[in-house]
């Protein structure tokens, strides 16, 4: 879920709110909203932090995305959430591969 719905969802759409939670600025979070990051079982993630390199194939970078999303209680993400995840990397990947 991107993070500014997960704000207005469970934080009344109160930055504020969500970056004394997190223990972070207001400013901070202003940034995330910008830069696209998502809500992701529990944890705030950049979809689009590519680690750079000829030698990961956008296979692999696809593949790792996905799985690297496992909720603290250990339950898998939903599929359909996953495949959500794995359409935006390769989306993203597409577009700076232009």
């Amino acid at each position: 879920m991107e993070l500014k719905d997960y704000i207005y969802k469970h934080y009344r759409n109160n930055q504020r709110a969500f970056a004394d939670a997190i223990k972070r600025s207001p400013q901070m979070v202003a940034h995330y909203i910008k830069q696209g990051y998502e809500v992701i079982g529990g944890r705030l993630i950049d979809v689009k932090l590519d680690i750079p390199g000829d030698h990961i194939s956008e296979f692999d970078r696809g593949v790792a995305a996905m799985c690297c999303y496992i909720l603290d209680n250990g339950e898998a993400i939903p599929e359909e959430e996953l495949q959500q995840i794995g359409s935006k990397v390769i989306a993203n990947n597409e577009k700076e591969s232009k």
